[in-house]
Parts: structure tokens; C-alpha cells; sequence
């Protein structure tokens, strides 16, 4: 007789080759031997959820994790099947129970994300942004694989800068790469020369994910733009303590980034500061320049040392207030950055 275990194999097999029919089979093989089957009932369970039976699949995974509780996999597919049924709240909470069984549980993160975020990613923001601003000269900071940098559109001048940039896009603006620091660059590279621009109209900050050195890439653009240029800072609505730290221990993860937005709040309030509430953390919108101003650098020490140690917990009372949240949503963007801008001419 063939064991429980080799069925389970051949319909996972099945399922991961989309062969949900074949796969619900041996699942129902399976938990014709052993009905308490925890793997069995969640797997059948999430060919249920995939077939569109999510009452069956709320049924089955439930059962599951009467069996083994244990299981942070179960709690999410079950959160899966929630979400299917509309039950927003209560899979919200098997997302949070699934991370408080593995905190590195990819999927898990990526739901909450989808739930707490709703609306555009922040690359189609962007791209919005790009429309709107029609921003002459554009800068960069982190690039990557150059999808970010790839929104300018002709007649923008992009310049990016990253000290090893992976490149799998093409960009149809005038593109300068810079593969450097972002201090080096700052140090060595003469913006006007290089552009024919002395000043930027957007700017985008996506480098190291901390927030000492986002703090200094911003003193620095700052001291290059003018009070009608726009800073983005990617990072700056964290989904959780754990994956908001300095340093990285989860694949899901935005360092500290987050700690920017309250400093720059206390030390500078002539800055107009929002944060965009898109996935998949946030997308800090500062304007209101003053290339003039050196409260920033002349204090970065003292306020990199006021701010390193400012807990998570800090955002558990009014963090909307705190970090100047506004809605993911377009005309409330545009609006903001209308008026804001018209103030600053």
C-alpha cells in the first residue's frame, strides 16, 4: 500500500503543475486513509481556495490547524481563503499569526502588504509624478536594476547613481549611470557640467535604507534643488518592528529608513512633508526646499544621534500624524503637490 505521505507528494507535484483536478484527488486519497491528515486537509484546503471554493477551503484549513497549530503556512492559506470571502479583518489577523510563527515568512508579508496598502505601487506613482512634475533634470539615488529610473520620459534628463547597478531595463530619456557612492558622487560630480541643469526638479532616494545615510543624500540634493523641487524617499511607512530595522533579517524588509520622516519633522517644519501610503512601504514626499538652509548638516551628528535609538514603538499612537501619511490615491497626490508648489513659487 502506498504511503500517506507519497500520495501527498504526487498531488503537491500535481498542484505546482497547475493540474488542480489531479492534484484534489490525491488529496482526497489520502484523507480517505487518514481523515485528520493535517498536510492533507491544508493541501486540499488550497486547491479548494484555488478552485474558487473558499467556504470548503476556510473548512478544511481550519481542521488543519486544529490538528498542528504550529504551522505558519497553514495560518496564511487559511488568511488566503479569508481574503477570498471578503473577511478582510480576520485574515489580516492569520497573516499577523502566521508571522509570529516564522517572521521571515515571505507570503505572509506580501499579503499584509497588499491589505494594509491598497492601491497603485509606488512605481506607478512614479510614474504620475514623472507626468505631472515633467521635471527637466531628474536624479536617482540606488538604482538597482534601473526600473525606477527607466519612468523618465524625454525631454528629462535622468541621472542615477548606485556603486554597483545591475541594469535590466531601458530607459528612453537622456540617461547618465554614475557608478559610485552617493557621497562620492556628491563630492566629485559638477550636476550644471554634466546636465546643462545646476538645479533638479525630482528627485528619488532609494539607497541604503538607513536613515543616517538617507539624511545625508538628502542634505546633499537639498543644497541642489530649489523650493519648487520634489524629494522622494522610498521606505518611509514600515510594515512591522521586524522588518524595519537597521539591520536586515527578513527577506521583506525596509530598514530604518522610517526614522527620516519624524527627524526632519522636529528639525526642519518649514519642509512640507507627506507620505504616500503605497506599497510596498511608503513613498515620502518633501517639498519646499531651501538650498540655503545648514541646519541639517551643521546639526547631522546630533540629530543622527537623537534618532538612532528611537524605538518602533514610537509609531504606535498616531503614526499617520507622525510619519504625514495621505491616501493612495491620485487627486489627493496632485492636489497636495499643487498646492504646495504654488506656495513655493
Amino acid at each position: 500500500m502506498t504511503p500517506i505521505g507519497e500520495i501527498l507528494e504526487h498531488g503537491l507535484r500535481h498542484q505546482k503543475a497547475g493540474r488542480l483536478d489531479e492534484a484534489e484527488l490525491s488529496y482526497r486519497e489520502a484523507l480517505a486513509r487518514d481523515g485528520s491528515n493535517p498536510d492533507g486537509l491544508h493541501l486540499l484546503g488550497l486547491v479548494c481556495h484555488q478552485k474558487g471554493r473558499n467556504e470548503e477551503a476556510v473548512d478544511l484549513i481550519a481542521r488543519a490547524i486544529a490538528q498542528n497549530g504550529g504551522i505558519a503556512l497553514y495560518h496564511s492559506h487559511l488568511g488566503l481563503a479569508l481574503f477570498g470571502l471578503g473577511r478582510h479583518t480576520e485574515a489580516i489577523a492569520c497573516q499577523w499569526r502566521a508571522l509570529e510563527l516564522d517572521p521571515d515568512l515571505l507570503q505572509a508579508h506580501m499579503l499584509l502588504n497588499e491589505a494594509l496598502l491598497p492601491g497603485d505601487h509606488y512605481h506607478e506613482v512614479l510614474r504620475r509624478l514623472h507626468a505631472f512634475l515633467a521635471p527637466r533634470l531628474y536624479v536617482e539615488i540606488g538604482i538597482e536594476t534601473g526600473a525606477s529610473l527607466a519612468m523618465a520620459r524625454p525631454p528629462t534628463i535622468a541621472v542615477g547613481v548606485d556603486p554597483a547597478p545591475q541594469i535590466e531595463h531601458t530607459f528612453s530619456a537622456d540617461t547618465r549611470i554614475f557608478e559610485m557612492t552617493s557621497d562620492a558622487f556628491f563630492a566629485s560630480v559638477d550636476l550644471a557640467a554634466e546636465t546643462g541643469h545646476a538645479r533638479f526638479d525630482l528627485a528619488f532616494i532609494d539607497g541604503m535604507h538607513t536613515f543616517d545615510q538617507t539624511l545625508r543624500d538628502f542634505v546633499n540634493l537639498e543644497r541642489l534643488g530649489q523650493p519648487r523641487s520634489v524629494v522622494l524617499v522610498h521606505d518611509c511607512l514600515p510594515l512591522s518592528a521586524p522588518t524595519a530595522t537597521r539591520e536586515q533579517h527578513t527577506r521583506f524588509w525596509s530598514g530604518d529608513t522610517w526614522r527620516l520622516i519624524p527627524l526632519l519633522k522636529r528639525a526642519r517644519p518649514d519642509l512640507a512633508i507627506r507620505t504616500i501610503a503605497c506599497r510596498p512601504t511608503g513613498l515620502a514626499l518633501i517639498t519646499r526646499l531651501d538650498p540655503g538652509s545648514t541646519v541639517l548638516d551643521t546639526g547631522f551628528a546630533d540629530l543622527v544621534d537623537a534618532f538612532m535609538d528611537l524605538p518602533f514603538g514610537y509609531l504606535d499612537d498616531g503614526r499617520d500624524a507622525k510619519l504625514g501619511v495621505i491616501a493612495n490615491d491620485w487627486p489627493t497626490i496632485a492636489r497636495h503637490l499643487a498646492e504646495t508648489l504654488e506656495r513655493a513659487a
